[in-house]
Parts: structure tokens; C-alpha cells; sequence
């Protein structure tokens, strides 16, 4: 798990999402109401997505509060969940990354595909009978 977590607030805009996401080279970022509860996420094809509904008005819908777009449903994770049991949640839902929450959904942290793969990376090898 990735404690330093970047994420936006809500009544920020889409622009100022995608700013956040470029500069920082993530492919997604936590959405977050005050108090740091989160929202949802917002993946880089999302951005895409409202764009290309409505390309005519594409500056009007960068500039949009966050809070005014559907948003995608929101899985998350405890900070003791297994992390096999994440990595099959992210197998199964297609996504890249889980926010990790407290008991009153309070943002602590996310898990990504690397946080993963290191993990794995870090158990002892094991053989394989052939």
C-alpha cells in the first residue's frame, strides 16, 4: 500500500483532476470529499470518456466540478485486507488500483499494481514440480 496518496476534492474540476494525473504520472486518482472521506475514483479513461461524449463541449465539461459527473462506482479495501484477496478483486473488476480506508472511509492509502507485484516479488521462491 502507497500511503502518500494524491487525490482531488470533489468540487475541484476535471481539468484540475487531469492536471493532477499528468504531472504526477498516475492513471487514476481517489476523489475525496472534505475530511479526506472518499468518493470515487477517476481513471484517465474516464476523462477521455466525457470528453467524447460530448465533444462539442468539451471545454465546458473540463471545466465542470467533479461533483457534477457520474461518477464510477467505488471499490476499497482495509488497511488488513489480504493482498491476494485485493489482487483478485483487481483481477475481477478490470481495475488498476484500490483505495484503502478506514472505518469511517477516510482515504489512508492505495494499492496498485506495483504495490502488488512488489509484494509478490518479496515472498520466498517456491519449486515447481514438473
Amino acid at each position: 500500500m502507497s500511503k502518500k496518496c494524491i487525490s482531488i476534492d470533489i468540487q475541484d474540476t476535471l481539468q484540475d483532476a487531469y492536471n493532477l494525473i499528468k504531472r504526477n504520472n498516475i492513471n487514476q486518482i481517489p476523489i475525496t470529499s472534505s475530511g479526506n472521506k472518499i468518493v470515487s475514483m477517476l481513471y484517465k479513461k474516464n476523462i477521455l470518456n466525457y470528453l467524447m461524449d460530448d465533444l462539442n463541449n468539451a471545454t465546458n465539461i473540463v471545466n465542470k466540478p467533479i461533483k457534477e459527473l457520474k461518477l464510477p462506482e467505488l471499490i476499497t479495501t482495509d488497511p488488513i485486507s489480504d493482498i491476494r484477496r485485493v489482487a483478485q478483486v483487481m483481477l475481477d473488476f478490470n481495475i488498476h488500483a484500490i483505495p484503502v480506508v478506514d472505518e469511517s472511509d477516510i482515504l489512508v492509502g492505495i494499492v496498485s499494481q506495483t504495490d502488488i507485484i512488489k509484494a509478490v516479488s518479496s515472498i520466498p521462491q517456491f519449486q515447481l514440480w514438473a
